[in-house]
This record gives C-alpha cells, structure tokens and sequence, in this order.
C-alpha cells in the first residue's frame, strides 16, 4: 500500500490514539473496514465520514505517504475513491474514478491545499452526496468535485507508506489517528 508492505506490528494504540509508524522504507502501516478483509467490516454510501488525524511532517512539507481516504473497491476505479487528506509532499485532496475496471483511471486532484498541516491535530472531512463530493478540512470547504461512482458504497482506510514526501521512520513519521466518525 503506497509503495510499501504493511504490518500489524507496525499499528498501536498509545492513550487512546491509533499510531500507524513506518518501519522502514519498505514497511509501512494499513488499518481498513473494508468488509472483505475484516469482520464485521463497514461501508457507507451518502453521508459524512470525518476523522481527526495528525500528519507527520514540517511545516507545509508532509513526510512519507500517508493517507485518510475513502474506496469502493474491489470494483475499482468504477466505485471511486476519495483521498480525503493524502500526502504527496504537501497535503492534498484527490478523486479517482474510471468508467470501467479496466479503463485508464482518471484522477482529480487539488493539488497542494494551502496552510501547515503537520504536526498539529486536524480535522478532515468528506460529505458523499449524489453527484457531488464536498472535502472540509478543520470544518472548512476546501473543495467540491463531481462524483461518478452513484453512491457504491466506500469504507474506510488509514495507511503510512513510502515515496512521496521526505521518508521518515518511526515516531517522526508517524500517522496519528485521534476518531473516525460517520453519519449517513
């Protein structure tokens, strides 16, 4: 997941807060709903899922490649996927979706959302609605997108990987997760 393997033993709870470390530059951290993969699972359709997440980095720069986001795979890029907050450097929002699982998936992407969101508690947010997908970040639109994947229903997923911004292993590059909430 984002150009590294995943391991359990690199996801703990510490006072209440989930921590998803890299290990390594090959090593990395996933926690998901998704219903294939964990019982019970759990998936949404419409409605607004919002998490308070902690990106590791230094000042506008995010380190590694962590992500909060959204999926409704397996049927890929047909049901979307939303990349709530990701970091590719910076911290952005983007939107994959193609027409059919073997098409070339197209993406819409933010680009760089201004303001330091590293090292520092955040909240991040997508409100799923029938065509349309709003991303709020610390309860502020910071953009609108339309949507093509009719309400598939999406979990949830948390991961750290390698690639995109400075890597950094262990507690400095930790991704924090504080909650996860959703209303449908």
């Amino acid at each position: 997941m984002n150009n590294v393997a995943t391991s359990a033993t690199n996801q703990k709870v510490e006072g209440g807060v989930l921590v998803l470390t890299l290990s390594s530059s090959t090593e990395g951290a996933l926690v998901s709903t998704d219903p294939s993969q964990v019982s019970p699972g759990f998936e949404f359709g419409y409605g607004y899922a919002e998490a308070k997440v902690y990106f590791p980095g230094s000042g506008s720069t995010i380190y590694n490649f962590p992500a909060w986001w959204t999926t409704g795979q397996p049927n890929w890029p047909v049901h979307g996927e939303n990349d709530v907050a990701e970091g590719l450097g910076s911290l952005t929002s983007n939107y994959h979706w193609g027409p059919s699982a073997d098409s070339d998936t197209k993406i819409n992407n933010s680009g760089t959302t201004p303001g330091t969101w590293s090292n520092s508690w955040h909240t991040y947010g997508v409100l799923r609605a029938a065509g349309k997908n709003s991303i709020y970040w610390d309860g502020k639109l910071v953009r609108s997108y339309t949507t093509y994947e009719k309400g598939a229903p999406h979990f949830l997923l948390f991961n750290v990987g390698a690639g995109q911004g400075p890597t950094k292993t262990g507690a400095t590059g930790a991704l924090k997760i504080d909650y996860v909430r959703v209303w449908q």
